[in-house]
């Protein structure tokens, strides 16, 4: 059967009103805030929840056409769901979510001209994980790490996508690497002689092959010590050596004349006996 066409317009609107209702009715409500250089649309919570706030956190909420915040408690309706603010041209300038007042996941920021202005990572309203910032022109010039809103982990410049700075945080406290003085004190002493060579003469190049720091300095003494002490045992154990031999050579010399000597008294003796016996 053909449905009349005035019965038609009657159930469609019925149907629209019914879904805006269901809208209404959720635990969320949409509102629109107008500032000088940008508009805010956002999700609040349609009636003001009671939840247990932390002193450590700063909770968004919205009253009287405004969008505030404090830090430990609040006073109107908590953001919470998705929060987009836009500048007059109507480009994003800012996009994120809020759960219960508080900032949650990824937030991005835009400039003016559609380019990524920053990338922040959030857990309970702090900054936690790597921030990263770029120029108008979409590089990057900038990385931070984050702890609880904290600068933690590594901070790092960059120019032309090269790092050019890098520092290291601990909960806010910038980590001083350790420098060991008397390296340093060698590379100042050797920066101080190229400087004072190069001035003498422009044309002589001063490199580690004809140039010997206090270092190598040093190293070179302690291996000619080592060296030399190393040449008087060769020579004491050469010498003991030698006196060794002498002393062999010496008895076996002796024990030859005893033997000779021995040998001529013998024979002197046996020629004499008949000598003496006429």
């Amino acid at each position: 059967m053909r449905i009349p066409t005035f019965v038609t317009l009657i159930i469609i609107p019925f149907s629209w009103t019914f879904s805006k209702a269901q809208n209404t009715d959720r635990a969320n409500q949409i509102i629109y805030v107008n500032f000088p250089d940008h508009t805010v649309k956002a999700e609040v919570l349609s009636a003001k929840t009671k939840i247990n706030t932390n002193n450590n956190f700063n909770y968004t909420w919205f009253a009287n056409n405004k969008i505030m915040q404090t830090r430990g408690s609040y006073d109107g309706k908590l953001l919470n769901g998705l929060y987009k603010s836009f500048y007059l041209n109507d480009n994003l300038k800012e996009q994120g979510y809020f759960k219960k007042g508080l900032k949650q996941g990824e937030w991005i920021n835009w400039f003016d001209n559609g380019k990524i202005n920053q990338v922040s990572k959030w857990k309970h309203g702090m900054r936690n994980g790597e921030t990263a910032d770029y120029n108008e022109k979409g590089m990057l010039i900038k990385t931070t790490g984050y702890k609880n809103d904290k600068v933690n982990g590594y901070l790092k410049i960059y120019e032309e996508g090269k790092i050019i700075k890098q520092q290291k945080f601990k909960n806010g406290i910038e980590v001083i690497p350790v420098i060991n003085k008397r390296k340093r004190k060698n590379k100042n002493d050797t920066d101080l002689i190229k400087d004072s060579t190069a001035i003498q003469d422009s044309t002589i190049k001063v490199t580690d092959e004809n140039f010997i720091g206090p270092k190598q300095q040093n190293f070179k003494k302690k291996n000619d010590n080592l060296n030399n002490q190393d040449k008087k045992e060769k020579d004491v154990i050469k010498g003991e050596k030698n006196e060794a031999v002498s002393e062999q050579k010496k008895i076996k010399e002796d024990k030859k004349k005893t033997f000779f000597e021995k040998l001529k008294g013998f024979f002197s003796k046996k020629e004499k006996s008949p000598q003496n016996k006429n």
